[in-house]
C-alpha cells in the first residue's frame, strides 16, 4: 500500500508540514477521539503548541503519520 502518495504534502517545498487532530482523523480514516488517544498513549507523536495552561492544541508531523501507519501495517501482517 503507498502510504508515502496519502501522506505527503503535494507542495515540492522542503518545509515541515504539520497537520491538526482533524485533519490526521480524515487521513486515516478515524475520529478525532481516537487520534488522540494514539497520542495520549504514544503511539503517534505530536507537538502540544499551547501556550501556557489552555488546552492542548496538537500538532502532528507528517512523518510521525507516515510512522504510525507502517507501523499499523506491520503489525496487521
Amino acid at each position: 500500500f503507498p502510504y508515502t502518495t496519502l501522506f505527503r504534502s503535494s507542495s515540492s517545498s522542503d518545509k515541515a508540514t504539520f497537520c491538526t487532530v482533524a485533519e490526521v482523523a480524515q487521513r486515516l480514516q478515524t475520529g478525532p477521539r481516537q487520534v488522540l488517544q494514539m497520542i495520549a498513549s504514544g503511539r503517534l507523536r505530536a507537538v502540544n503548541i499551547s501556550s501556557g495552561s489552555k488546552q492542548p492544541r496538537w500538532r502532528i508531523h507528517e512523518d510521525a503519520i507516515l510512522e504510525f501507519a507502517t507501523s499499523c501495517h506491520k503489525t496487521a501482517d
